[in-house]
């Protein structure tokens, strides 16, 4: 996996992807939360599907409308981008 980081008016910009076998994947871009990806993991891993996975971790997060998330699950279920304008 291919991370970058980029330091901009002190806040780190990342790109992370997270994945687990058998469950799904997640990806994340911009100025992130690390939490999303393994708390939208054990989500998908709990049986939630993609978009409620991807909203309540969202709904949880400071800023989360303005998050970039992509979601994959095992059943191939997507969703994302989050970001609303």
């Amino acid at each position: 996996i291919r991370r970058q980081t980029l330091n901009l008016f002190g806040r780190h910009i990342r790109d992370r992807a997270h994945a687990r076998a058998g469950v799904g994947a997640v990806a994340t871009q911009n100025i992130t939360d690390p939490s999303l990806g393994p708390t939208i993991l054990e989500a998908l891993a709990r049986g939630a599907h993609a978009q409620a996975a991807l909203d309540r971790a969202l709904s949880a997060t400071p800023f989360g409308a303005y998050r970039q998330v992509l979601v994959v699950a095992r059943e191939g279920a997507r969703s994302g981008p989050s970001v609303t304008s």
